[in-house]
């Protein structure tokens, strides 16, 4: 086995999630960054290539979870209050696909392969890569027992080949629908309405100055200035949290506190990136649902692979089943 500095472990760990994204890029995210990422890092630690500490090494381990808050901050950020509210039938749907799918899959899946496994792909499948952090954070804070090791890389290998399965399907269900509209549109049963945040540069600045805090001067959107405001929402966040007792987790408090500081002109839109620390952060937040390859065997992955086919299978009959009822 070689032995990494840190320097080396922070290079082996870019550079592997630079390939997926490469693969992702070429494979029209078919092929996500994450499922590369996961089958290059199972390769390396089992073959004695990457040291299993790769990451605490690189130093990337401590500030994982800091970073996913600041990570769903800026997520929010991108949320406009008005536009989700226009929609409000689409995050119906949505709601009640997640909340009802989710829970049906739970019911089925737990007869098949019981319950911890069964918990362990139903965020996974309704939500993304968030999801799978909130198991693996989960399995942490009862002290990672052998016993719950397989639900966690259960959950990193949901999200890892949800586009494999996901992206193709979404295709054809939007493939239909543009056609739909198409048809629609040039039969005049389908009518096109131009929002405010089409083009309208007058209407954006009009939206901007109700903001209750005024926008900072461009010279003080500094990468500090930036990333320091939206450390604070993750910390107000935080203390929301634990008000709660932990009843709202402090992930959806996190994404709650970016809409609402970029809606009231605290935070600026897509406030990571501007503070150039996106790319690096994203990185990061993903060490937190590969961990747990660190200690998977080959046959663990083999035994897993009719479960996540299994899944799949249940998670997506459940969410029509659900979906034909709204």
């Amino acid at each position: 086995m070689l032995t990494f500095d840190s320097i080396m472990a922070m290079a082996v760990v870019a550079v592997i999630f630079a390939i997926g994204d490469f693969v992702s890029e070429k494979t029209r995210a078919i092929i996500s960054m994450l499922f590369v990422a996961v089958v290059l890092f199972m390769i390396g630690f089992w073959t004695g290539l990457i040291q299993t500490d790769v990451f605490a090494t690189a130093g990337i381990s401590g500030i994982a979870t800091v970073m996913v808050y600041m990570i769903l901050i800026n997520n929010g950020t991108l949320l406009n209050l008005r536009e989700f509210l226009s929609q409000w039938k689409t995050v119906v749907l949505g709601l009640v696909i997640v909340i009802g799918g989710g829970f049906l899959m739970f019911v089925i899946a737990r007869i098949f392969i019981g319950q911890n496994l069964a918990v362990a792909i139903v965020g996974p499948i309704t939500g993304g890569w968030v999801s799978a952090v909130v198991v693996n954070d989960a399995i942490k804070a009862l002290g990672s027992p052998d016993s719950l090791k397989l639900a966690g890389v259960l959950a990193t290998i949901i999200v890892a080949v949800q586009g494999i399965i996901g992206s193709p399907l979404a295709s054809v269900f939007l493939r239909s629908e543009a056609k739909r509209l198409v048809k629609g549109y040039n039969a005049g049963t389908v009518k096109w309405t131009r929002t405010v945040f089409e083009g309208d540069e007058a209407a954006q600045t009009a939206v901007v100055k109700k903001k209750l805090i005024p926008p900072l001067a461009a010279k003080y959107q500094t990468p500090f200035v930036l990333l320091g405001k939206a450390c604070l929402v993750s910390l107000l966040s935080f203390w929301i949290s634990n008000l709660t007792g932990g009843v709202v987790h402090r992930y959806v408090v996190c994404l709650i506190m970016g809409v609402i500081a970029q809606e009231i002109g605290f935070l600026e839109h897509d406030v990571m990136k501007k503070s150039n620390c996106y790319g690096i952060g994203l990185v990061i937040c993903m060490v937190s649902i590969l961990v747990f390859l660190t200690a998977v065997t080959p046959q663990d992955v083999l035994s897993l692979l009719p479960v996540v086919l299994g899944a799949f299978v249940i998670g997506l009959l459940s969410m029509f089943v659900i979906a034909a009822v709204p």
